[in-house]
């Protein structure tokens, strides 16, 4: 908010606003001085300084001049810089030799009277012995520097003898004011200034005329300052100019320039207003320096009667800063904390600057240098963007821009390393870099990708501070489309005919991600078989990416070939290739099945052994066959009976011309067996008689 200074000050209702005329100043002469006393609206304080235990100068002469008295101080007058004063028993001083007394007051300036000199009450005085007590001239240094005071007192009688008189001179190190003062001034033949004459005069042509035998001019308890009017430029800084956003920083605020050649020496200011931007957070001033010595600082809205004091105090948004009358001569600094916003921005601390007692009406804004940029502050973490949890498919890539934030989030330029590692994951790979700069920018830009399915997140650390991170939201990694199938082990090999197998593919991507919900057919592609009556069965993926189908060996087939294929990507196939064993011996075939020869020849009888489904069963060698038959003469020539390959071969014969038939079954297991057909044996040809019993012994004869 744009305000002048006077609005600053009337709002606070604690300093006296910047533009009034006052009908108790006046002077202006050509070098620069003014005069302000106690009877204005705005006036100077009355404050006597009895100092009759300095030093007293002799008094057995009613007109009397002293010599070079030398000052404790340098004292500017009229641009001229003096180190020691003549004293005059008439009411004034002079900063040369006056070569005279000068009992006669007259006007000023004008060419009676001597040069640098200071009319405090200008009259023809007698300083003997009074009833008051020991009349005099006295002299005293008072206070320390820089802020010391030159008081010189008169007291004594007017010219008549009938009145007495008390008045001093106050001459200011450090500001080179000049104050007249007076306790006793009124009374018969001098009322209060009937024949004086007050003001200061440089030479003939430059000075000012306070009054010149006027009565009643001069009251007693009354003072008049000589001063310095306002000037109309300066300049101000402050330092530091760029502040971490939320810190509490001490600034220094410099007024300079302040000081222009025609009135060097001489105060110039005595009031500084700053506004402040951050109303949250008003200021607290640490410290004050007045022309480069340290002030006693307060927190007041009075003002300072004394040099080398300061008081300061501050309303909504701005700070103002008060000293004793234009005791500010070149430059001032005030130090102060404030607490800076958490935003940055590009802020200012304008000023402005006033006299008290000036009457020009100034109310100057100070020139430039205020500029105070509010910067992020250091940078505290790492913010990912985007940061919510986000799904990528396997292969794919991510970018995140990350950007360095401050413990406010503000986003902060700077030139820091970072290194990124994934966290859940050992595949993760980064496209860009793992460690890359921020390179004088608040963010940079990453990309991460893997082909393995699954979650991670991305960790970022400072190189040099691990306690600077941050860390994305979840990356989920998904499957890629079904490019491949993959056949668990056991599934292929040997199956009995006619029974069931279970198979089972693996549906993954191109980067082996298991795929789930993906459809795939199994086919029957050769040696028979089914799959619940089908030549083909669709089956979906679970979520370990298997599907499977339950698959029905032919009776009879001794390979079976069986194609799985990817629906949506054809061209990808797996083949299962399952022998079809014989199962179980179920029963044997005996061969031959009819036969019809002659007495003991050999008759070679085969055995096989069959499945149910009638496939030659391929025993291990193991199974053990025994033969019988029902002939009464029939002999075997059995070599081994294990089966071979499901066969075994023998020989049998018969003495007797009879049939009979050959069975074989399991050792153990009646219910495998087999039976041949009846083999009939017939007689050989004659070769002998044979005599049956029971023919031979007694007859009756003739029977």
């Amino acid at each position: 908010m744009v305000k002048t200074f006077k609005h600053l000050l009337i709002a606070s209702a604690l300093l006296l606003p910047f533009t009034i005329t006052y009908a108790d100043q006046g002077g202006y002469d050509n070098f620069g001085y003014m005069w302000t006393d106690t009877a204005g609206t705005v006036n100077i304080n009355y404050q006597w300084i009895d100092i009759k235990d300095g030093t007293r100068l002799r008094t057995d002469l009613s007109t009397y001049v002293s010599g070079a008295i030398t000052l404790p101080f340098t004292f500017t007058y009229y641009g001229n810089v003096f180190n020691s004063i003549y004293i005059s028993s008439n009411g004034w001083v002079s900063f040369t030799n006056p070569g005279g007394a000068y009992p006669a007051n007259t006007t000023i300036p004008s060419g009676a009277g001597p040069d640098s000199m200071i009319a405090v009450c200008w009259d023809d005085y007698s300083v003997l012995t009074g009833t008051f007590g020991l009349p005099g001239i006295y002299y005293k240094e008072v206070g320390s520097s820089p802020n010391k005071k030159f008081i010189v007192l008169w007291q004594g009688y007017s010219f008549t003898l009938t009145q007495e008189v008390e008045f001093e001179l106050i001459l200011f190190e450090h500001s080179n004011n000049i104050k007249l003062q007076y306790k006793l001034i009124d009374g018969a033949g001098i009322d209060e200034g009937v024949s004086a004459t007050a003001g200061i005069k440089g030479n003939a042509s430059r000075g000012i005329e306070y009054s010149f035998n006027i009565a009643n001019s001069i009251p007693d308890q009354s003072a008049i300052l000589f001063h310095n009017k306002s000037i109309s430029s300066a300049s101000a800084s402050i330092s530091p100019s760029s502040v971490q956003a939320g810190e509490a920083q001490l600034f220094n605020y410099y007024i300079n320039n302040i000081d222009p050649a025609d009135t060097t020496g001489l105060g110039k200011i005595d009031r500084i207003a700053i506004d402040y931007p951050f109303s949250s957070s008003p200021p607290t001033v640490t410290g004050i320096k007045i022309n480069d010595f340290n002030a006693f600082i307060q927190l007041s809205s009075d003002k300072p009667a004394d040099p080398g004091f300061a008081t300061w105090n501050y309303t909504s948004d701005s700070l103002f800063i008060q000293t004793s009358h234009f005791d500010v001569i070149d430059s001032m600094k005030i130090s102060f904390i404030q607490t800076m916003p958490s935003t940055p921005q590009d802020t200012v601390y304008v000023s402005r600057y006033d006299a008290v007692l000036d009457s020009t009406s100034i109310t100057t804004s100070i020139n430039g240098g205020w500029s105070v940029s509010v910067i992020s502050n250091d940078v505290d973490y790492y913010d990912f963007v985007p940061f919510s949890s986000d799904t990528i498919t396997a292969g794919d890539s991510l970018s995140f821009t990350i950007i360095a934030r401050d413990v406010y989030g503000n986003a902060v330029t700077n030139n820091d390393s970072v290194i990124f590692s994934g966290i859940g994951s050992s595949t993760e790979q980064f496209i860009t870099n793992d460690t890359l700069s921020f390179s004088n920018n608040d963010s940079l830009t990453v990309i991460v990708t893997d082909m393995v399915a699954g979650s991670f997140t991305v960790r970022v650390i400072n190189k040099d501070d691990s306690q600077v991170n941050g860390e994305s939201g979840l990356i989920t990694v998904t499957a890629d489309s079904a490019d491949s199938l993959y056949k668990p082990s056991g599934q292929e090999g040997n199956i009995v005919r006619g029974t069931d197998r279970l198979l089972r593919v693996r549906v993954m991507d191109q980067f082996g991600n298991i795929v789930s919900g993906d459809s795939v057919r199994f086919i029957v592609s050769g040696g028979g078989g089914n799959f619940s009556g089908l030549d083909s069965i669709r089956a979906d993926s679970d979520t370990d990416g298997i599907a499977e189908a339950l698959f029905t060996s032919g009776d009879t087939a001794p390979v079976n070939s069986v194609t799985v294929r990817i629906i949506d990507s054809p061209g990808e196939t797996v083949t299962f290739t399952i022998n079809g064993l014989p199962g179980g011996i179920s029963y044997y075939t005996v061969v031959p099945a009819v036969y019809s020869g002659p007495v003991d020849s050999a008759i070679t009888v085969t055995v096989t052994a069959y499945d149910v489904n009638d496939n030659v069963v391929y025993t291990d060698n193991s199974t053990q066959v025994n033969f019988s038959s029902t002939g009464s003469r029939v002999r075997f020539n059995v070599t081994s009976n294990t089966l071979t390959a499901g066969v075994t071969t023998f020989t049998v014969a018969d003495s007797a011309a009879e049939q009979f038939t050959v069975r074989g079954e399991t050792n153990g297991d009646p219910s495998e067996s087999g039976t041949s057909g009846v083999i009939t044996i017939s007689a050989g040809a004659a070769d002998s008689l044979y005599k049956p019993s029971g023919q031979e012994g007694n007859i009756v004869r003739g029977t």
